[in-house]
């Protein structure tokens, strides 16, 4: 029905928004996340992730854009990202370190950590 059809619609936007969709006025807006949730998802994908076996992860890693596979590489240790980075195509392994050192550079370089 029209009805079910846009409830999915609703909820397939909302998937990707990463935040509740709302309507008002017969305009849709959404509602972004707060930081801390944000914050709380990032840490969840990263708990996931820690938990794949490295083939896995690596595998799973590479279908995300480079700014999510760096923060979620970043908040692991190099003990358990090293394994992960080893087994991506070595041309995906070398961008994604070569962006977390460079965004480590420009941290360290604001005065951050």
């Amino acid at each position: 029905t029209l009805l079910d059809e846009s409830r999915a619609l609703r909820a397939e936007c909302e998937d990707a928004c990463g935040a509740p969709v709302v309507t008002t006025s017969g305009a849709l807006k959404f509602t972004p996340p707060t930081p801390e949730e944000q914050e709380k998802r990032l840490q969840q994908v990263v708990d996931i992730l820690r938990k794949m076996k490295p083939s896995v992860a690596a595998q799973t890693a590479t279908e995300w854009d480079d700014a999510l596979a760096v923060r979620v590489l970043e908040r692991l240790s190099p003990r358990q990202a090293a394994p992960i980075l080893s087994k991506m195509p070595p041309d995906v392994a070398a961008r994604l370190m070569a962006r977390m050192a460079t965004g480590h550079a420009i941290r360290k370089l604001r005065g951050g950590t």
